[in-house]
């Protein structure tokens, strides 16, 4: 197992007034993500000028703002392995969040330090299509891009560059977060299927 990368995180139910603050202090939103768990709980990545990391997470039924330590590894089960042999319970139960782009799950230490482990996955560890000739393809559909760089902006990892007014995306960098679909206000950016040769 490898950690990819870590970085703090920030549940509280005042999550909408530390991103503000957090914006004065020259960070801005990469990403969002929406309905976490088919509930109410929005979690917002943010990044500065000097590439630091933080995520704030609203909508967690605490009274109170918990902070944790989020660790990005590439092998979610031998790290959350890891974790339970040394004491960590996991905060969901038995419960595994699983987005379809990432797994994840908070769990805390005997002595209360909270860590969330999460894994990207990326598109090759994702199911092919239902042939063996075809395989789902993400990318930018070049006909639809107006080239405004949005996307660009919203790439937690710089996997998307713009040149010729058409975005396109850097597949040895990419983690598959989707980010970049859920910012292109026009639908640009998805899976298709291609025929493979």
């Amino acid at each position: 197992m490898k950690i990819t990368s870590f970085h703090p995180i920030i549940i509280s139910p005042k999550a909408d007034e530390l991103t503000e603050l957090f914006e004065q202090l020259g960070f801005t939103r990469k990403h969002e993500k929406d309905n976490i768990n088919d509930a109410d709980i929005t979690s917002c990545r943010m990044k500065d000028e000097n590439d630091f990391y933080l995520d704030i997470v609203k909508g967690s039924k605490r009274d109170s703002d918990l902070t944790a330590i989020q660790i990005n590894v590439d092998n979610f089960d031998e790290a959350f392995e890891l974790f339970k042999t040394h004491g960590f319970i996991n905060a969901q139960g038995d419960r595994i969040t699983d987005t379809g782009s990432s797994k994840s799950t908070m769990m805390f230490s005997p002595s209360g330090l909270a860590v969330t482990i999460s894994q990207h996955i990326r598109k090759e560890e994702r199911e092919t299509a239902e042939s063996d000739n075809e395989a789902l393809e993400y990318g930018v559909d070049q006909d639809l891009c107006i080239g405004c760089g949005t996307c660009a902006d919203a790439c937690p990892c710089g996997a998307i560059s713009v040149e010729d007014s058409k975005a396109s995306i850097n597949k040895d960098l990419c983690i598959s977060c989707y980010a970049c679909r859920d910012a292109c206000p026009i639908g640009a950016i998805g899976e298709h299927r291609t025929t493979i040769k």
